[in-house]
């Protein structure tokens, strides 16, 4: 086997196991999303609170030192953020 194509092969292979800690992380983000949603609408609170969201990206900001990578990182997150915030403004209880 070509050793560049071993090395992709590698690659590939640690992407995948990082890729199946993401799902099931994700996963589980997804489930407390769902329960913080009855329990902010049992106690009347808006599903959307910019505060936390800013809270949670300067996380980010101060975890992650290199810039662009920053970047990216916090382009997926809003993205993440959105979908959470989705869940919580939703109607149906799927």
């Amino acid at each position: 086997m070509d050793s560049n194509l071993k090395k992709i092969l590698e690659l590939r292979a640690e992407i995948d196991i990082i890729d199946e800690q993401l799902i099931k992380l994700l996963h589980e983000r997804v489930l407390l999303s769902l329960k913080l949603k009855e329990v902010k609408k049992e106690y009347k609170i808006s599903a959307h609170v910019p505060e936390r969201e800013k809270q949670i990206i300067k996380r980010i900001d101060d975890f992650i030192l290199d810039k662009e990578n920053r970047e990216i990182i916090k382009d997926i997150y809003k993205k993440i953020l959105d979908e959470s915030r989705g869940i919580q403004l939703s109607d149906s209880d799927e």
